[in-house]
């Protein structure tokens, strides 16, 4: 049987690098997990929460009377004319 890179190999070269790549990754995850797994067993970590008392939210509602307030009323018979009534008006056409 022959392969890619001659006679025998059936995987190439690139590949074979990046599977050792990835064994390499794994044991070093594993020896990583196996140190953890220790330092909790001995205690090393120690959990530490920090509380913090909530802060006082104080709403104050003071009722205040509502004033009545003034109004004024345009006049009824105001002229909206702006003195160009010699012009003709705008029309379209079509």
């Amino acid at each position: 049987m022959e392969g890619p890179n001659g006679p025998n190999r059936l995987i190439c070269e690139v590949c074979i690098t990046r599977l050792r790549d990835a064994c390499n990754f794994k044991k070093q995850v594993q020896e990583s997990e196996k140190k953890f797994v220790d330092m909790v067993g001995r205690g090393e970590f120690r959990t530490r929460a920090s509380v913090y008392p909530e802060p006082k939210a104080e709403i104050t509602l003071e009722m205040q009377p509502i004033e009545e307030a003034e109004v004024e009323y345009l006049e009824d018979d105001m002229d909206y004319d702006d003195g160009n009534r010699d012009e003709p008006e705008a029309t379209v056409s079509e």
